[in-house]
Order: C-alpha cells, then sequence, then structure tokens
C-alpha cells in the first residue's frame, strides 16, 4: 500500500513540482543565507580592522607630538648659551660645584630670573601633565639629575623600585635625585622614553644624554574612544621587540614579537586562534603601534546568523507552505480534467467540466474542452451529410472529365469540315487552339523548356493568322537547355501580354525575341518585344504590383507567375521587367540553374 502510494506521489507532476520549487526554495534562501552572512562577517571584521587602525594611528599622532614636543625642548636648550653651559657644567662636576657655580653665575648675573636647568625643566616641562620624570646624565652614569613630576606614576612604572637616597630633595614640588652610582638604564612598564645626546658645544664631544620618560595614560585615553563594538588589544614595541606598553595584559608576547616591522593587515595562526592584526611602523620613532583583534570576539558580533538562519526557515517555511496550498487547488482541478478525459475514452461524449468562475489557462483548457466535445457530437451527426455531399463531388468530378473530351471531339469535327470546305485557314486556327486547349488542361507542374518554347509557339502561329506577316517570333535558346524544367505556362502568358499592351497594328516589324543566358547558377530568360513599351509611372505600378501591393486586373498574369517562380524557387528568383516608352519591354524570369534538370 505505501508502494502504490509512493508510486501514485512520484506519478503526480504537482507533487513533482511541489517538491522541484520546495527544493529551490531551501536552496536559494541557504544560498542567500551563506552569502549574507560571509558579507556581513567580512563587513564586521573591516569595519573592526578599520577602528582599529584608526585607533593605531591616534596612538601614533599621540607619539609623534610627545616627539615633537622633546624636539622642540632640545633645540631651546641649544639656542640658549646659558642653558647649554650650565648643563656641560653639572654634568662634569658633582652637586656642590655645581650649586657653587650656579649662585656665583647668579650674583654676576644683572637678571632676577636664573638661567639653569632647574627653571628651565621646572617652566618648560611642567606644561605636560604626562611627563613622569627628566634624566640628565652623564656619559659615564655620574652624576644623574633626576627630575620627577608625578612621584606616584613615575614609582608605579617602575619594575624594581629605586631608593632616594640622602641627595634627594624636592625644589618647586619636583623631586629631584643626584645618585652618585647608577645603572645605565632602568626597566620601566607603561613609558615611553624620549633619548636625546647632549654635546659640548664647543669642542663638540658627547657629555651625556637627557631621556623624558612619558606615561602612556594618554595612549589608555586614546584606546578608550575608540568607536568598535570587539575590545580587542593595542600594543607599542621597539625595534628590538621589546614591549613597552600593551592595553591589557595578556600572554601573548610571542604572538607579536613574531610580527615584522611593517605597516600591514593580516590573519596570523597563534596557540589555534585566528588573530586579526594592523601593524603601523613608525621608523621616525622606532616603535611598532599593533591593534590585535581575536576571531572569538569577532565571532561574539556575528550573533545575527542565528537569527538569519531562523528567519530563513520560517520564510522558507511559509513560501513551501503557500506553493503547496497554490498547487493544491490546482491540482483538483486537473483531476477533473483527467476524470473527464478517462470518461471520453471510454466512450461517454455527454460529459463536461464543471464551469469554476476563474479566468486561467485551466479555465481555458476545460472550455476547450467541453467546445470540442460539443462540436465532435455536431460533426458525429453531420456525417451521413458530409458523406452524401463526397458523393456528390466525386460524380461531379467525373462529368467534368467528361467536357474536355466533348470539347476536344467538337474542335475535331469543326476542323474536319473545315478541310472539306476547303478553309486551311480556319483549319489550322481550330487545331492549333486545340493544342493550345490539350497544352493548359495538363495537370504537370513542370515542363521541359523546349515543352513551353512549343506552346508559345502554337500561340503566335494562332496570332500570325489573324495578323499574317505582321509578328516574327526568334528563339535563341542553345540545344543543351531545351530538355531543362521549368515551370509550366510562364512564357505564353508574357507573349500574350505583348500581343495585348505591346502590339503595333501600323507595322510590319512586330518581334519577339526569346533568349536563355546562364549566369552565376542561376538561369535567365529574356523576352524582348519592340512594342510600345510602358510609361514610367505604369511602370512603377506594375513592379509594385509584383512585389504585393494591391493587384492590377491588367497586370495579374504577370503577378500570378512571379508568385509561382518564387514559392518554387525561393525569393531569390522571379520577374523582372523594364521597358522604354514607344521603344519595346524586356521581361527577365530568374530561376535556379541547378533546378532546371532534365526531364527526358
Amino acid at each position: 500500500m505505501i508502494k502504490n502510494i509512493l508510486e501514485q506521489l512520484r506519478n503526480k507532476v504537482f507533487n513533482k513540482i511541489l517538491f522541484m520549487s520546495s527544493l529551490t526554495i531551501i536552496v536559494t534562501m541557504l544560498t542567500l543565507l551563506f552569502t549574507i552572512t560571509h558579507y556581513y562577517s567580512e563587513v564586521i571584521v573591516q569595519k573592526e580592522m578599520d577602528s582599529n587602525m584608526r585607533t593605531l594611528e591616534r596612538v601614533e599622532s599621540y607619539i609623534n607630538r610627545k616627539k615633537d614636543f622633546t624636539d622642540n625642548a632640545f633645540k631651546e636648550l641649544y639656542t640658549s648659551g646659558d642653558l647649554i653651559l650650565d648643563i656641560s657644567y653639572a654634568l662634569q662636576h658633582d652637586y656642590d660645584d655645581y650649586l657653587e657655580y650656579r649662585l656665583n653665575k647668579y650674583s654676576d648675573s644683572s637678571s632676577f630670573v636664573a638661567s639653569n636647568i632647574d627653571n628651565f625643566f621646572y617652566a618648560y616641562f611642567s606644561q605636560d601633565n604626562h611627563i613622569n620624570a627628566i634624566s640628565l646624565r652623564s656619559v659615564e652614569g655620574i652624576p644623574e639629575y633626576l627630575y620627577v613630576f608625578n612621584h606616584f606614576r613615575w614609582k608605579n612604572s617602575l619594575l624594581q623600585p629605586e631608593l632616594e637616597s640622602e641627595e634627594a630633595f624636592y625644589t618647586d614640588n619636583i623631586l629631584k635625585i643626584q645618585n652618585k652610582k647608577r645603572d645605565s638604564n632602568r626597566e620601566l612598564r607603561n613609558t615611553v622614553v624620549f633619548k636625546r645626546t647632549l654635546n659640548d658645544p664647543v669642542s663638540l664631544t658627547k657629555l651625556g644624554e637627557i631621556r623624558i620618560y612619558y606615561s602612556l595614560e594618554g595612549i589608555e585615553d586614546l584606546i578608550s574612544l575608540r568607536n568598535t563594538a570587539s575590545e580587542g588589544t593595542y600594543y607599542i614595541v621597539d625595534k628590538d621587540g621589546e614591549m613597552v606598553f600593551q592595553s591589557h595584559e595578556k600572554n601573548d608576547q610571542g604572538l607579536i614579537k613574531s610580527l615584522d616591522f611593517k605597516s600591514a593587515t593580516q590573519e596570523v595562526q597563534w596557540k589555534n586562534e585566528t588573530y586579526h592584526i594592523n601593524t603601523l611602523a613608525s621608523e621616525e620613532n622606532g616603535y611598532l603601534f599593533v591593534g590585535s583583534v581575536p576571531e572569538s570576539e569577532i565571532e561574539k558580533l556575528t550573533v545575527i546568523r542565528g537569527s538569519m538562519l531562523l528567519l530563513t526557515c520560517i520564510f522558507a517555511l511559509t513560501a513551501i507552505l503557500i506553493t503547496f496550498f497554490a498547487m493544491k487547488s490546482y491540482s483538483k482541478r486537473i483531476q477533473t480534467i483527467e476524470t473527464s478525459i478517462h470518461q471520453v475514452k471510454e466512450g461517454n461524449l455527454s460529459v463536461r467540466i464543471p464551469h469554476d468562475h476563474k479566468y486561467d489557462e485551466l479555465s481555458t483548457i476545460s472550455q476547450s474542452f467541453n467546445n470540442m466535445l460539443q462540436d465532435l457530437n455536431k460533426y458525429i451527426d453531420e456525417v451521413y451529410i458530409m458523406n452524401i455531399k463526397q458523393r456528390e463531388a466525386e460524380m461531379k468530378a467525373l462529368q467534368s472529365q467528361i467536357n474536355p473530351h466533348f470539347l476536344y471531339n467538337t474542335l475535331e469535327a469543326i476542323r474536319m469540315k473545315a478541310i472539306i470546305e476547303g478553309s486551311k485557314t480556319t483549319s489550322t486556327m481550330i487545331y492549333t487552339l486545340g493544342q493550345l486547349f490539350r497544352y493548359s488542361l495538363d495537370d504537370r507542374q513542370l515542363v521541359t523548356i523546349q515543352s513551353e518554347i512549343e506552346h508559345v509557339k502554337q500561340y503566335i502561329n494562332l496570332v500570325q493568322s489573324r495578323y499574317p506577316n505582321r509578328l516574327q517570333l526568334d528563339i535563341d535558346i542553345p540545344n543543351d537547355y531545351l530538355n531543362r524544367s521549368i515551370l509550366k505556362f510562364i512564357l505564353q502568358p508574357i507573349a500574350e501580354n505583348y500581343m495585348i499592351h505591346g502590339f503595333r497594328n501600323d507595322t510590319n516589324v512586330n518581334q519577339l525575341t526569346i533568349r536563355l543566358v546562364e549566369e552565376n547558377h542561376y538561369l535567365y530568360l529574356y523576352l524582348i518585344d519592340n512594342g510600345t513599351g510602358i510609361s514610367a509611372a505604369r511602370l512603377r505600378e506594375v513592379q509594385n504590383n509584383l512585389e504585393g501591393e494591391p493587384v492590377d486586373s491588367n497586370s495579374i498574369g504577370l503577378k500570378n507567375i512571379h508568385h509561382r517562380i518564387r514559392l518554387k524557387y525561393g525569393k531569390g528568383c522571379g520577374l523582372e521587367i523594364n521597358s522604354v516608352e514607344d521603344k519595346g519591354t524586356t521581361v527577365v524570369i530568374k530561376i535556379p540553374a541547378n533546378g532546371g534538370d532534365s526531364l527526358v
């Protein structure tokens, strides 16, 4: 039973259509879902990476501003001669000697403002609240003057706290430390250091260097202003691969240190995780700015995939249900039509499909089916009348076959009477007329060129009996072409047309020439006369009539010939008429040479 049901389902065309449409809807929806989600994911990733890059650009701009600030301070040191001399003395002597030097210098100066390191550093660098400290040290590292502007941040930036000696003191709220002995480098975190070398302005020998320690709290503020949904992590790495800044404490230094020092956007696989990374290299500052977003964070932003999948399923199910109920209605109507057809097959011609008041193809089929049965019943009722009429037509056909024989016999009797009475001319004319009539009643479509020429000759002979010595017929056709096939009755009507419209009764030099020429795989039959010709206006009318415009009763014979030739050989063939008034007319018949095979 189940097998029969499945077989019926397979045989129902609407079930097949429903299956194919459902499959098409599902495949289309899934393809659309995949395309949209894939595109949406790429847009999300691109949007996050663009926002990430803009944050890196702001961080780079922040570092550049700090660098420019440092460079301007360094230039101002050198532009002030007293200040560079003060720094030079401080770096080459201990602190006590330097204080004595400053006092002597101030006492000798006429200015109320002393030009020394303390005043310069306080006046210039206090403008930037992101500076933690400034270090001024000699080449050997002794002495070192450390100016701490933000004691709390400075202590937090040191990885290993350093002790303040008894030589640490405050001046103008700035902590200054002079260490007798100091390592060349401090280990710091979240600090950007700008180093500048100090040279003696006279001897250009290296005196020491200035180091300015900037807190990266400003960078953290910039990162917090980012317009992005993912959190991500931002890094600053120097050319040696050392981590200068990290926005979040993560154990991914190995990933960052493996990056090349260049600006790029890339995907990196590290520890079974995909990272979308922007790198911005600053050759001028010697820093690589890195923005990293793991794939897992971006996937959290694409939760819309689940919603889109649910909507896709709902839309697909809705479309399938709509298709099912629509097809169910059509299926019932098709079933009704199918049942009616089976009843007709069994011989019930009185069945009719109920009219459903719907205007579609099925309604048209139903109406046509009902009309067909109605007409069929009508034709069955009339079949006997049709048989009777057919028998009558057969009788008339037999009768029509008798009439030509009666005409031939009558003409022959008249001809014999004329011979007996000695009228040879009348006898010849009757004989020629009989031959013309016999040729016209022949039901062959194709004849030889020779037969068609003979028919023209017989017609001309009949005309010459009426106009003796006034008409000459010239035939210029090679013997090789006489057995070629040609459509019957295409030459004599043209000759007859000449006799009716172009023959001159007042002259004895009337001439009709029939010539055949083969050229470019076509046969050209020329019928040339020296008759009255056709005026230009009348010639245009005749030519237009040949091409299907309104038929003139005077040229219907030419039109008939033209169309018969075209029906037989195609549009490239037919008649062409040229004429000059009072000089004559030329009619050209064009037929294919290969269509003129021999009939003998």
